[in-house]
């Protein structure tokens, strides 16, 4: 759309003859609009309820910057109240053009000329509120047009476009170069292309509590532009998308309702924003290319969380993109295809903590996507709770999700090249429950554990898998987090590593090794060797340990250079024909201290050399601490867990007067930036008020992993919605909080 329009010169020349001899004043001014019906004559002074003039464009050009226009109506909706287009220019900056009181309907705007907008915005902060506009029909012609770079705009609460009869071009259009303006409260229907369009670089606007519907392209289109807010909204009905984010990035989508379109949510090379907590249902047209709930096309480093995309044809869809975290999502009897899809070489995404229930399939992977970690999700009732499609899928990480009842398998594949975590059976001391802690839980096995351990006597087989997954899961509960310590052949202990490889460590005959936490304590670690406490572990070995070779197992400390024993000792005997060596330690009091690592001394005391099976599902240790005090300990990590996942909470409380608090995770995960050893990052926690501006700075400091808690007050704030924004390595997510005062 042309920003530049000639109008007649008629116009032009009434324009400058009111403008010169319009009343002028540097004080605000009230002035009133009416119907002829209703007294209005441009003759008249326009200043008072007795006096109005009849045209609002006429009035536009007698303002002065922050006057007000009051528009009457003659409560009669089958007569229109004002036929004209209307100009408001550089002068009329703040202006403000509302319906005169709220009682009875808008008044109704129709545009002269169908080629030009109803409202034409140049100047800064104009406000146009509470009417009912539409007639502007040429072409992808808009109702509303906030154009000529002009900022800080408010279009609220009123219809642009309503029924097939009274409809525009576009409903609302913000142009190029036009920043920090708010869309809020309008219904916008029935128009010919999208409901609201931001066209390039019209950056950080707000498009908040709109009733977007029935219009014949998308509800949303963002073009081009970025640092745009979307929240809020109710988008149904559309003949395309919902919201459409085209080649934009840094978006923040949160709180919508998009139902009953071609796609909810269809985005296109959308990059570092975020979308989170919108309900996308009944969406999607079999046989449509991106139709569904939620499609995220060729876009990178997003968040998607907390959505609902139930009864689409496909629920939630990551296609063509790479470095992207899915989380906390629900995607519920969607009808054609999946629950969650993976499609054409996405790579390095991350999907936890998601569910997927009743749908043909719970997460489909195809089309040669590599290295993602699925895990901690939910898979039930569905035909396969997860489908590889093809062999070209290769090095994904599957683990610690759960699988129960699905109809024709739990798992459909064909493909050996990904990694199938097989689980650890590990004691929850605090909760008397036995755990696997690092493979896919099955809770639909039906079998028996006599034994107690968590282990089943009859493996859960999955036939075509290699390797068979054949443990299952006697009891499931949120409670993932117990570390084990992975001994791995670069002869250190890892802490909280779900993915080390199976390999050998190799014991020499008669010699010790150390196997060390990948983490130096930040504070001194007591274990007191209180009753009850033990340390339990399992050491694989590859082969069987002859009658009389023992082993000598010490935990201790290890300063950088020499280890100090000072723990509880475990010896294990080999009998010729065992392998498998499980043991329980009673727990000794003693100390790591400050900058030392807590260590594991395994002593050979035969004079054979022998090899121990390490990584996935073979050696390991666990603390009697449980998974609450996890021993390597970082400063201000609260309950003591390195974290695996970066997430920024609700704040609490909110609403809020004056103050809340705002706690976020910070993990040092590879997939999201971090290097996988626990160490610094920079982390950003800024707030911004509802235009995009920025209100103060929380956090703006190098911060190693763990959780945190900071405090924000509102005092000198007015009351409203305002967002905070956590920025760590490539995670980005922003919510929204309300001031009440």
């Amino acid at each position: 759309m042309e920003e530049k329009r000639l109008l007649p010169a008629m116009m032009l020349f009434i324009t400058f003859a009111f403008f010169i001899l319009s009343f002028t004043s540097i004080f605000a001014t009230t002035w009133y609009v009416a119907p002829a019906s209703m007294g209005g004559n441009d003759s008249n002074t326009g200043t008072s309820v007795s006096d109005p003039w009849e045209h609002i464009n006429f009035a536009a050009f007698q303002v002065s910057a922050g006057d007000t226009i009051k528009v009457m109506d003659d409560d009669d909706e089958a007569t229109d109240d004002y036929i004209e287009n209307i100009a408001i220019y550089y002068f009329a900056s703040k202006l403000v053009i509302e319906r005169y009181n709220d009682i009875g309907p808008n008044p109704q705007i129709k545009a002269e000329d169908p080629s030009q907008p109803v409202f034409w915005v140049i100047a800064d902060s104009v406000t146009i509120r509470g009417f009912d506009i539409y007639g502007s029909t040429a072409v992808q012609e808009p109702g509303i047009y906030v154009t000529g770079a002009a900022e800080y705009c408010i279009i609220a609460d009123n219809r642009c476009g309503y029924s097939d009869a009274r409809n525009n071009g576009y409903g609302i259009t913000v142009a190029e170069g036009s920043n920090r303006n708010i869309i809020s409260g309008n219904i916008i229907s029935y128009n010919d292309d999208a409901g609201i369009l931001l066209e390039e670089t019209s950056h950080s606007n707000t498009i908040l509590d709109n009733e977007i519907n029935n219009n014949y392209d998308h509800g949303i289109l963002v073009d081009h532009s970025d640092n745009n807010i979307i929240s809020d909204n109710n988008i149904s009905y559309n003949s395309e998308y919902g919201i459409y984010p085209y080649i934009s990035n840094n978006l923040t989508i949160t709180d919508n309702t998009s139902n009953n379109n071609v796609a909810g949510i269809y985005t296109y090379q959308m990059n570092n924003s975020l979308i989170s907590g919108n309900e996308c249902n009944d969406n999607g047209v079999v046989g449509v290319y991106g139709s569904g709930g939620i499609i995220l096309n060729e876009g990178n480093y997003n968040t998607v969380s907390n959505n609902t995309c139930n009864n689409n044809n496909v629920g939630l869809v990551i296609s063509k993109g790479s470095y992207n975290s899915v989380s906390g999502n629900t995607c519920t009897n969607n009808w054609y295809y999946s629950g969650f899809t993976i499609s054409d070489s996405s790579k390095n995404n991350s999907f936890c903590n998601n569910t997927s229930d009743g749908n043909p399939n719970g997460l489909a992977v195809f089309q040669s996507c590599d290295d993602n970690i699925i895990a901690r999700n939910i898979f039930i009732n569905n035909d396969y709770g997860i489908s590889f499609e093809d062999s070209a899928s290769v090095d994904n990480n599957i683990f610690l999700n759960n699988f129960s009842n699905n109809t024709t398998g739990n798992i459909s594949s064909s493909n050996s090249g990904n990694i199938w975590q097989s689980p650890t059976a590990i004691h929850y001391s605090y909760s008397s429950l036995y755990k696997n802690f690092l493979g896919n839980y099955y809770s639909d096995y039906n079998g028996s554990d006599p034994d107690g351990d968590g282990i089943g006597d009859t493996p859960y087989d999955l036939p075509g898998l290699e390797p068979d997954d054949d443990y299952p899961l006697m009891e499931t509960q949120d409670q993932y987090l117990l570390q084990a310590w992975w001994l791995y052949s670069n002869s250190t202990m890892y802490g909280d590593n779900m993915t080390k490889p199976a390999g050998s460590v190799a014991i020499g005959g008669g010699g010790s090794n150390v196997w060390k936490a990948n983490q130096t304590l930040q504070t001194d670690i007591n274990f007191n060797g209180g009753s009850g406490q033990t340390w339990t572990g399992q050491l694989v070995f590859k082969t069987a340990p002859a009658n009389g070779h023992s082993f000598l197992l010490e935990f201790g400390a290890w300063d950088g250079s020499n280890f100090t024993a000072g723990g509880p000792e475990a010896t294990l005997n080999g009998d010729g024909s065992t392998i498998v060596f499980t043991y329980e330690t009673s727990n000794a009091a003693f100390t790591v201290n400050a900058g030392e690592y807590l260590a594991l001394r395994l002593t050979n005391n035969s004079s054979s050399s022998y090899s121990i099976l390490t990584g996935g599902g073979w050696s390991y240790i666990s603390s009697p601490e449980g998974s609450d005090n996890f021993p390597v300990a970082v400063e201000e990590l609260s309950n003591g867990n390195i974290p695996s996942m970066f997430t920024l909470e609700q704040n609490y409380p909110n609403p809020f007067n004056p103050s809340t608090k705002i706690r976020f995770t910070i993990s040092d995960s590879p997939l999201l930036g971090g290097d996988g050893r626990g160490g610094l990052q920079l982390v950003k926690l800024v707030v911004f008020d509802i235009l995009g501006n920025k209100v103060t700075t929380l956090v703006n400091e190098e911060k190693p992993v763990g959780e945190y808690e900071v405090n924000f007050s509102g005092d000198g704030l007015t009351s409203g919605i305002y967002f905070y924004q956590l920025r760590a390595g490539n995670f980005i997510q922003t919510k929204k909080m309300i001031l009440l005062k």
